[in-house]
């Protein structure tokens, strides 16, 4: 732990009146390992991690826990560089899907940490490692949205509803009244389109896309 100086200064930065009483127990662990930290790093979007000094700024402008209890970047990111791949995975595996990608908190960040990208390769790291089991809601419509813009390149609504009600085992569920009606709503007003299509040539850029992914 850091002495209570007048004066502290870390990773470049100098800390006076409240932010030198509760910076340093945030940022000078005791009970690190960096095993959890350097694979993050390792992953695309994880590379500024540790360059957080948990001040907080990225889950105080968070647009999501006023809605999703619990949700909170800047402990996510503390999780991940004290090595607590168990609590992280037992008590928050299925809030780092969460995040709505609206990069608030990297425009936020004075450190230039980007926080949304950090918690996508948290939450990608998870995924490799087979943590969820089952698919929520949120990552087979992950997965459905990112199939429809490489294979097509481009948004195909109808398609995208069909294909998550597929995947989630709810076909039954999008025929029923409400939710044709609330189709026809939205086809009638212009909202949606029965057909997508495709881009001219876009088959080159799929499959580059699908190697760059695998």
């Amino acid at each position: 732990m850091a002495e209570n100086t007048d004066k502290m200064v870390i990773d470049g930065v100098e800390l006076v009146g409240i932010w030198k009483e509760f910076m340093p127990s945030r940022i000078l662990y005791e009970d690190v390992t960096t095993e959890f930290l350097n694979e993050v790093k390792k992953l695309p979007g994880g590379e500024t991690i540790a360059k957080c000094y948990q001040c907080g700024t990225c889950t105080g402008g968070c647009t999501l826990p006023e809605f999703v209890d619990k949700f909170n970047p800047r402990g996510f990111i503390n999780l991940v560089r004290r090595g607590h791949y168990d609590l992280l995975v037992s008590d928050y595996k299925e809030l780092v899907w969460k995040c709505v990608s609206c990069n608030r908190c990297t425009h936020r960040c004075p450190k230039g940490v980007n926080t949304q990208e950090v918690v996508r390769a948290i939450a990608k790291f998870l995924e490799d490692r087979k943590v969820f089991g089952k698919l929520t809601n949120d990552e087979a419509f992950d997965e459905v949205f990112m199939d429809e813009v490489i294979n097509d390149g481009r948004i195909d609504e109808v398609k995208i509803v069909k294909d998550f009600y597929a995947k989630t085992g709810r076909l039954k569920e999008m025929m029923s009244g409400d939710q044709l009606s609330l189709g026809f709503k939205m086809f009638t007003s212009g909202r949606i389109k029965l057909f997508g299509g495709k881009i001219k040539d876009w088959k080159k850029v799929s499959q580059r896309l699908k190697e760059e992914l695998q």
